[in-house]
């Protein structure tokens, strides 16, 4: 998806997926806030990489397991702090 103009390719990419990224971080994190930081750090993520995806299918297994490693680390570092 990610192929003709950079700012409207991902602008659609967003659109299509944020609520689902947002949902799933937000089943592990169980707090709404940090589930929208990751979600941004997820998006941001697909940015910095200058992604492109073969498909539908291969864009939502990408976000996925971005989302959940995400999750898993921000967990991570919650427990080492307490």
């Amino acid at each position: 998806m990610l192929n003709s103009t950079p700012d409207a390719d991902f602008e659609a990419f967003f659109n299509i997926h944020w609520k689902y990224v947002y949902r799933l971080c937000l089943s592990y994190m169980k707090n709404p806030s940090e589930a929208e930081d990751i979600t941004e750090d997820v998006f941001v993520k697909v940015l910095a990489d200058e992604r492109s995806f073969q498909d539908e299918l291969h864009e939502r297994k990408w976000l996925t397991i971005t989302a959940i490693n995400l999750c898993k680390n921000r967990i991570r570092i919650d427990i080492k702090v307490l």
